[in-house]
């Protein structure tokens, strides 16, 4: 009887594997639909994302081979952009958000990303020594949230 209940366990754990949502770097998993991996393609046609699935959409995080930024962009399942981030190269970005850093944090070194809703609003956010810092489409301070961990990139409000 032990044997059967382990062998039982072992079938459904195998069957179990064999239908799980994996996806790892750099594959187009079959479990993305079309339009996703379409999409992101027209968008990023030189980028090699490493995809997973936040809820019932999808997110590619990638990084840009020509400058070594990262960003992240979110589909639903047609294909749609939810939202995007993109880190900022050095003066890419409205002066503003570096005077901010320069008046208020000085010495500090910080990144800079812009991110988009999906009506394609951007604005910017702010990593730096525990903090997000939120600024709008043009660059004006919003406010500052402390992270709760520092160890992994936030997502912007």
């Amino acid at each position: 009887m032990k044997k059967l209940i382990i062998l039982t366990c072992m079938t459904i754990q195998f069957f179990m594997n064999g239908q799980s949502f994996t996806m790892s770097k750099g594959q187009e998993s079959s479990e993305i639909p079309v339009s996703v991996t379409k999409q992101f393609k027209k968008d990023y046609p030189t980028f090699n994302p490493s995809w997973s699935k936040e809820s019932y959409n999808y997110r590619a995080d990638y990084i840009n081979p020509a400058n070594n930024t990262k960003g992240m962009v979110v589909y639903d399942k047609l294909g749609k952009t939810l939202k995007s981030e993109t880190e900022l190269e050095a003066n890419s970005y409205p002066g503003s958000i570096g005077d901010y850093h320069t008046s208020n944090l000085p010495n500090s070194k910080y990144r800079v990303y812009t991110t988009k809703d999906t009506n394609g609003v951007a604005s910017y956010y702010t990593t730096t020594e525990g903090e997000t810092i939120y600024f709008d489409n043009e660059g004006r301070f919003k406010n500052r949230v402390k992270n709760k961990s520092t160890s992994s990139v936030p997502t912007a409000k």
